[in-house]
């Protein structure tokens, strides 16, 4: 039953990320890159609880904030090596900015420590399909805030995230 509230939330986002229809829009230059983001998204999030998981002892919240200290400083090097080999002056930039990103790292780190924790606790996949709900909100601010309009297929969209959403927590 899970598998299905997962497949309905995948038909949802598909449909709010088709942009010529069904037809030809989910398969665009942008699209593939999506899925492959996510494809790669999904095994990192597999990858954490399997390392979180992986340390045996300590409480859920010690073992996620091991693993992410560790995912981290990994990310901090590989993005130092990355700018220094492309744009070294973007180092200097970046560490001038200190006081307004350091609040934007603690802000990230503190998300992060969240997404870890639950991944910890729980199935991976379902947390990453319970945090589908960021979509909803993010239709709900643009529709009641911004204005924006929407069509048929963007609302069948949402509503499939919700739905599968809904049938995931009510079949677990």
């Amino acid at each position: 039953m899970a598998f299905v509230a997962l497949l309905i939330s995948l038909i949802g986002v598909g449909l709010l990320s088709a942009t010529d229809g069904l037809r030809g829009g989910i398969f665009n230059r942008g699209a593939l890159i999506g899925i492959a983001s996510g494809t790669a998204f999904a095994v990192s999030g597999i990858s954490y609880r399997g390392a979180s998981l992986s340390l045996g002892s300590g409480d859920f919240l010690i073992r996620a904030t091991t693993t992410l200290a560790c995912v981290l400083v990994f990310q901090t090097l590989i993005m130092s090596v990355w700018l220094a080999w492309k744009d070294s002056t973007q180092i200097g930039r970046v560490l001038q900015s200190w006081r307004v990103s350091a609040w934007v790292g603690v802000a990230g780190g503190l998300a992060s420590l969240g997404w870890f924790s639950a991944m910890t606790l729980q199935n991976a996949a379902y947390v990453k399909a319970v945090g589908q709900v960021e979509l909803i909100f993010s239709f709900a601010v643009s529709v009641f805030i911004f204005r924006e309009r929407s069509n048929g297929r963007e609302v069948a969209g949402i509503l499939l995230v919700s739905l599968g959403i809904l049938a995931l927590l009510l079949w677990r």
